[in-house]
């Protein structure tokens, strides 16, 4: 933490081989609860186009994550492989206005409605920008921003201000 550690992530499931319901990780969720460090899920989609880097840490698995550590602040990438867009059942936005939501690999994988989608069912202020850079630039993101029709004050949430609150820089 001296050095200026905010969280633990990108946790990748698929990739670093280990399971998001093995009880061994409840020691260092407790751990990092302790230390308010927020941890960062690799999501992906259960439907869609396959890619390199798609897993099997889809929206299931990570609401189930959630409920098992409430006290976790926990962001999902890739918009959680869409588990905000399960917001409108009431249980799900409850859990989702607990959790924050990075956009890295958005364009490739959504319409830029998704960010308009994500911000009312959700709140401003659980959308993270996060790029995948070098894969995608700021400025697609941006745009697509723009082309949601976020205003002014959610773009500033989502462009910085809202990560800073939540890392507490």
């Amino acid at each position: 933490m001296k050095l200026g550690l905010r969280g633990v992530g990108e946790v990748n499931c698929d990739a670093q081989g280990f399971s998001l319901d093995d009880a061994a990780i409840a020691g260092a969720v407790e751990t990092s609860v302790e230390l308010g460090m927020a941890w960062t899920l690799h999501c992906s989609e259960p439907v869609g186009h396959d890619y390199p880097g798609k897993g099997s840490t889809t929206p299931d698995r990570v609401a189930r994550f959630a409920e098992r550590y409430p006290a976790l602040r926990l962001i999902g990438a890739h918009l959680g492989g869409g588990l905000p867009l399960y917001g409108h059942m009431p249980e799900v936005a409850q859990l989702c206005r607990r959790m924050w939501f990075d956009t890295a690999a958005g364009p490739f994988l959504y319409e830029p409605s998704v960010y308009r989608a994500v911000v009312d069912l959700c709140g401003p202020e659980h959308l993270l920008f996060g790029s995948d850079f070098p894969l995608l630039n700021a400025a697609r993101y941006a745009g697509a921003f723009e082309t949601a029709g976020l205003s002014d004050s959610e773009r500033r949430l989502v462009m910085g201000d809202a990560a800073a609150a939540l890392l507490a820089v």
